[in-house]
């Protein structure tokens, strides 16, 4: 007769003690306040939605929300959470730019221009350029650039972004300066660093490179671009030791992250273990089209396994669609001698010889294939 009545009390005391291990609203403000601060977004993107779940109207968390799905690229989460302000009828102060940069990440570019039309900050201005690169306009891109430097409010974002324009159309000079100068504001932006890291890497100064992107992982623990920067560094680097148990505690955290799961076959390629890379890649060969680096990696691992019809079906085929990848038609010149296509062979490969910077190996391989056919 007491055993229902004991568990009921140890269920209560239970209750209670999971209770009591809860965060109360202000704990919940104060850690979510901390890890914003220290750009953990996820871990403060969870506290505070507890904290709306306690206290729906918190307008705080919901400016906090704003941003954190901003800076997480989930454009409809921070429009939804801008909605609801406005139901409320306490929209954030930076209203209209928050909107810009919602109508941006969406790419509803004249939406973009239209909510900051009336506004004059770096900040406005910097949506208004990136609108216009959006909308294939350079000339007004590079206006409102111009005008945002001479614009009150903080310039690192403009600045980071006017340099990874300039960085696209080839004026690496310009790109280099204006990443400098956005390195100079305070607070530093992950474009800033990213910036910064990628003029380095394209200047072939790795270890420079893997510094900016080492710096933006410790001042943006969350930034996926910055990890895969910091792997590409250390594997120019030839740093493989580093980069294996980056990529596998990266694979272990998001399993389903395809860059990650090129990376970790990336590495098995490495070792000459390709029918490794053959069993992680298969389970995903129907969409290895849209992974073109993925692709060519799988296609050569069936190569160096026997399968080398397989692999001259899928590189044709990707040759079909990117018919300027250079590796691409190396590879499939490649996969067509191993299966005594030899005519074919020299068809893919005749390239070669009009390209101006072919490499001795591109060209030795070239006149294997013409060898073969006694020409």
């Amino acid at each position: 007769m007491m055993k229902p009545a004991r568990n009921l009390l140890i269920a209560t005391l239970a209750a209670g003690l999971l209770t009591g291990c809860g965060m109360s609203v202000e704990d919940l403000r104060e850690h979510g306040q901390a890890a914003f601060s220290q750009h953990r977004f996820e871990e403060a993107r969870r506290d505070y939605i507890a904290i709306l779940q306690e206290q729906p109207d918190e307008r705080a968390a919901m400016d906090k929300l704003v941003r954190i799905y901003l800076a997480q690229e989930n454009p409809v989460a921070a429009k939804a959470m801008l909605a609801r302000m406005e139901e409320n009828e306490f929209p954030p102060t930076d209203a209209a730019i928050l909107q810009g940069e919602v109508a941006l990440m969406q790419g509803h570019f004249e939406d973009a221009l239209t909510r900051v039309a009336n506004l004059q900050s770096a900040q406005a201005l910097r949506i208004i350029a990136i609108a216009n690169i959006g909308l294939k306009q350079p000339a007004k891109t590079a206006d409102a650039f111009e005008s945002g430097r001479r614009a009150p409010g903080n310039k690192g974002r403009l600045l980071a972004d006017y340099a990874h324009f300039k960085f696209g159309t080839g004026d690496l000079a310009s790109a280099r300066q204006l990443a400098a100068l956005a390195a100079k504001e305070r607070p530093v932006e992950l474009l800033t660093l990213m910036v910064n890291a990628d003029l380095a890497m394209n200047d072939s100064q790795f270890a420079r490179g893997l510094e900016w992107y080492e710096r933006a992982i410790n001042l943006f623990p969350d930034s996926r671009p910055a990890a895969l920067g910091r792997i590409a560094a250390l594997a120019e680097l030839g740093r493989f030791e580093q980069v294996r148990p980056i990529v596998e505690a990266a694979r272990a955290a998001s399993p389903h992250d395809n860059d990650y799961l090129y990376l970790s076959a990336r590495l098995a390629a490495q070792d000459g273990n390709w029918e490794k890379v053959r069993e992680m890649l298969q389970p995903h060969e129907r969409g290895l089209s849209a992974m073109p680096a993925a692709n060519m990696l799988y296609a050569n691992a069936m190569m160096e396994i026997g399968q080398g019809e397989q692999a001259r079906s899928r590189l044709s085929s990707q040759l079909l669609r990117e018919p300027g990848n250079r590796q691409v038609r190396v590879l499939l010149g490649e996969a067509k001698l191993k299966v005594g296509d030899l005519y074919g062979a020299v068809e893919t490969l005749e390239p070669i010889a009009r390209w101006p910077d072919a490499t001795d190996e591109e060209l030795a391989l070239l006149a294997s294939a013409r060898a073969a056919t006694g020409a």
